[in-house]
């Protein structure tokens, strides 16, 4: 019977045998960083080499796809305790997690910027960073600072402030979705954001001579400032 501690074994003597992996001896295999060498590496338990592999094969070009992927597989093997998220020093300390869902966030909304859906990027990159807006989320290892979540949800304010939404349906799903972190958390900054998402349908609707549509945004937005509990100290 071949135990799991064993299968990285048994598969790089195999590759040895038929040519794929070159043999210890040989003065290249120590600098191999092949595909090869990648997959022996996650059996011996390194499951962060996946993560690396994956941004230095596509995660961290700017492409939305292979950024998002990226994000999402750390997600997954940090919640499976397979990687730490946060590697500390003396001096500063880098979540690796919340980096990569801040830069497939840009991904997104600069691919679909560029192809004049802009629209549909928002909404992406909402979806993508609102679990991790909530403090404390499961999907962070207990051990994170305060940082990683309040960036994430400055991320995710910055996002809503400058989009100027072209239709009443995608403002009402984008305020559905975030105001929750106004009334359950407080969020002074994601309060700000959706007021600009509120001014802007207010002010199409005053050019347009409307001023029913106008009334609405503009009651729309009193009610959002009486859901605030309490402004806590977000930004």
């Amino acid at each position: 019977h071949l135990r799991p501690s064993d299968v990285h074994v048994r598969s790089a003597r195999h590759m040895e045998q038929f040519g794929v992996l070159k043999r210890k001896s040989d003065d290249e295999s120590s600098n191999s960083g092949g595909f090869e060498e990648i997959v022996l590496s996650v059996m011996k338990g390194n499951a962060g080499r996946v993560v690396e592999a994956l941004h230095d094969l596509g995660g961290g070009s700017g492409a939305a796809l292979p950024a998002t992927m990226t994000a999402l597989l750390c997600n997954l093997l940090t919640e499976a305790n397979q990687i730490q998220p946060s590697i500390s020093s003396t001096t500063e300390s880098f979540n690796i997690q919340t980096e990569l869902l801040l830069l497939a966030s840009h991904s997104i909304l600069s691919s679909f910027s560029t192809q004049n859906h802009s629209e549909v990027g928002v909404r992406l990159a909402t979806r993508l960073l609102l679990p991790f807006a909530f403090p404390p989320t499961p999907s962070f290892s207990s051990k994170k600072d305060d940082s990683s979540f309040l960036r994430i949800t400055h991320q995710l304010a910055t996002i809503l402030d400058t989009h100027m939404p072209n239709n009443d349906a995608d403002t009402k799903h984008l305020l559905k979705l975030v105001t929750p972190l106004i009334v359950k958390h407080g969020s002074k900054v994601m309060l700000d954001a959706c007021e600009n998402l509120i001014r802007c349908r207010f002010q199409y609707y005053m050019k347009d001579n409307r001023p029913g549509g106008a009334i609405y945004w503009l009651l729309r937005g009193m009610e959002l400032n009486a859901l605030l509990p309490r402004a806590k100290n977000d930004g």
